[in-house]
């Protein structure tokens, strides 16, 4: 009696960042338990850190976005001067599947936030929880031409999966609101590696920063918290995927298992961290409260941390 086929499901996250990466990891996980064989294409960083959560899978080398903030531009504007950068990385991610998905033997695509990785003869499905990004100026103007940059990445993907609840109580609110000539959108719950809450024993006058982002913002933040808890006489962890700019090894813990990133969350007094979208995610299914620090000119962070704070 032959073995029963096993699909090639194919899963890339975006580089910008590390939350991209850690949601998939349920995805990758749930793939699995269905008897799928998972590839995951990403660049050597985000390896890294997903061989530390998953076993089993095959890994190819796909280079990412490369996405870096400008120290002293916002980041907006830091986005709009890569533009072209996108642009080609989009183009070339999409020519890179065209000519190697017969070769891998892809029978899906699960893209998170690539929009370049569709093929016209394969499934392929756009993780995202920005429908509708946030200009940081021009109203209405504006909110109809990201409408129509919005359609354009997105009308070639069969489906588009969102990463949260359905209705307004949402934790990416009008991020994700759907609109008008969309492939059909369905709300998949939040993302989050984490299943459970742990019972552990708050440490008192601790602070943990959970680092994240591109740079330079990245090693910024670690300084800047550093700071914060030497002027409130915390003990200070910081968790992160890559040592800061100007710090040592011995001052970040790098590259925790989930389990262990769980333990210094739950025993963590005060957590402060970027409003990064996944990092909400995991703090709620954590059960945790943290202060955010939305990266300056970062119009989705801002408008998430707004939330968060209101809740």
């Amino acid at each position: 009696m032959s073995a029963p086929h096993r699909p090639t499901i194919l899963v890339a996250p975006l580089d910008w960042g590390m939350g991209h990466a850690t949601r998939c990891i349920p995805i990758i996980q749930k793939l699995q338990q269905q008897g799928a064989m998972v590839v995951v294409a990403c660049p050597s960083a985000l390896e890294t850190r997903l061989r530390s959560s998953i076993s089993d899978v095959s890994f190819v080398s796909l280079r990412g976005y490369e996405i870096r903030y400008h120290r002293h531009l916002p980041v907006w504007f830091s986005v709009v001067l890569q533009a072209r950068k996108i642009h080609r990385s989009i183009h070339s991610e999409h020519q890179w599947i065209l000519e190697n998905a017969s070769k891998q033997g892809i029978q899906q695509i699960i893209s998170d936030n690539r929009y370049g990785l569709w093929h016209p003869d394969i499934p392929s499905v756009l993780i995202t929880h920005q429908l509708q990004p946030i200009a940081p100026f021009g109203g209405r103007i504006a909110a109809r031409v990201v409408k129509y940059f919005m359609r354009k990445l997105l009308k070639n993907f069969t489906e588009i999966h969102v990463p949260d609840h359905e209705g307004p109580n949402r934790i990416s609110g009008k991020l994700s609101e759907p609109f008008d000539g969309l492939p059909p959108v369905k709300f998949i719950g939040p993302l989050s590696r984490f299943t459970q809450r742990l019972e552990v024993l708050t440490q008192p006058r601790t602070m943990l920063a959970i680092l994240s982002g591109p740079e330079p913002h990245y090693s910024r933040f670690f300084h800047d918290m550093m700071f914060l808890a030497e002027k409130e006489n915390r003990r200070f962890k910081a968790l992160g995927w890559k040592v800061p700019e100007g710090a040592t090894e011995d001052e970040v813990l790098l590259n925790l298992s989930d389990e262990e990133f769980a333990t210094e969350v739950s025993k963590a007094e005060k957590i402060v961290c970027s409003a990064g979208y996944s990092t909400l995610c995991d703090l709620v299914a954590l059960g945790k409260r943290a202060e955010v620090f939305p990266t300056k000119g970062q119009t989705e962070q801002q408008y998430l941390a707004v939330r968060w704070m209101a809740e």
